[in-house]
């Protein structure tokens, strides 16, 4: 991302396409004046805690070239030395090599002139979700005929996979149901700019009637809930685990006090017993009553397939390998779910060949209608 009005990009979330293996062979070869590197940046210790969010920007010809917030329509597009940051909240992660371009020296600045002056990276532009300096850092590749690993852009496909983003600079932050601000153990504050319109609904789950078939006797799917019996948010707890018993198959119920429209649920993941994670995962709007012998008779209102690693092996950020989970975060598409509802029920159908299926946490994130 880019800092608003900062002369050196200053945020991060990232770009979308996978070139992991095609990164992994340019890396090895020496570095040429006609090589493309992206710099990639993380928060520093002292910014913010939240793990997998990352700035980046692209050297060519050792001139580099990010995209900052801004407020009028001026050119967002910065350049500067490689890896001077006037920001202290980011601090340089690694270089990534690209590959090589064949353009000159006077393409690439013909071609950044150009970007500046098309107008679609203007400062006022900026979007912390849609469009931010991992996306530019992509569309520059791209335009070189080269890719930028998935996981650069992680937490801005997560949040608009949410359905989250508010306007750059319009000071709004995510909250929950009773209007404070969600702390950094909120799964959702993972996505740093939500609209206050998309919340988490975890406080509207009746609590009493939460249940789970095929989990083991002494576990209960309150456990990886992030709300307590009186609907206060709570931090879960590092063994936080809901495990399936006799095989594979979870079938969580998940009721509301009130009708509200849901739109994403993120799942809770190990980042070390990759084989117990849920694979196949389907989602049913409003079957309380929903059982094993009926799950295959029943049509869900959405299907998820899991990868067994997130983003093409993307590798995993200090924070996920210290609590030793990450989150994987489905938007939930169709017209059913436009419609509001009171149950939600989720059907972990299988995992990636563990004898038995592990959840560490489960946030339902949508709309209070």
């Amino acid at each position: 991302m880019g800092g608003k009005n900062s002369k050196n990009a200053s945020a991060g979330a990232g770009s979308s396409t996978s070139g992991a293996a095609a990164s992994a062979a340019a890396a090895s070869a020496p570095l040429t004046p006609n090589s493309v590197v992206l710099n990639v940046y993380e928060p520093a210790q002292s910014a913010s805690p939240m793990g997998g969010v990352y700035h980046s920007g692209i050297v060519l010809f050792d001139t580099e070239y990010m995209f900052a917030q801004g407020n009028s329509s001026v050119s967002g597009i910065v350049e500067h030395r490689p890896r001077v940051l006037s920001d202290s909240q980011w601090q340089f992660r690694e270089a990534l090599r690209l590959g090589e371009t064949s353009k000159s020296r006077q393409d690439v600045r013909a071609l950044i002139a150009q970007l500046k002056a098309g107008g679609e990276w203007r400062g006022d532009s900026y979007n912390v979700m849609r469009k931010n300096c991992n996306h530019f850092t992509a569309a520059v590749a791209k335009e070189l005929g080269l890719e930028v690993p998935g996981w650069v852009n992680r937490a801005a496909r997560m949040g608009s996979a949410l359905g989250m983003g508010g306007a750059a600079g319009s000071g709004r932050q995510p909250v929950d149901l009773d209007g404070r601000p969600l702390r950094p153990e909120d799964t959702a504050a993972l996505v740093l700019d939500a609209s206050p319109e998309d919340v988490t609904l975890d406080a509207l789950l009746d609590f009493n009637k939460l249940a789970v078939l095929g989990a083991k006797p002494t576990q209960r799917l309150a456990s990886i809930v992030p709300v307590n019996a009186k609907g206060e948010r709570v931090q879960l707890k590092p063994d936080a685990i809901l495990s399936s018993d006799a095989d594979e198959q979870l079938l969580l119920f998940l009721p509301f006090t009130r009708a509200v429209r849901v739109k994403s649920v993120l799942l809770r993941l190990s980042v070390k017993d990759l084989a117990s994670n849920p694979r196949t995962v389907k989602f049913f709007a409003d079957q309380p009553n929903l059982s094993f012998s009926d799950v295959d008779e029943v049509k869900p209102a959405h299907v998820w397939e899991i990868p067994q690693r997130p983003d093409n092996a993307r590798p995993w950020s200090k924070v996920e390998e210290k609590q030793g989970v990450y989150e994987a975060v489905v938007a939930l598409q169709g017209a059913r779910w436009k419609q509001s509802l009171a149950h939600l029920a989720v059907f972990v159908e299988g995992n990636h060949g563990a004898p038995t299926t592990k959840l560490h946490g489960i946030t339902v994130v949508g709309r209070d209608k």
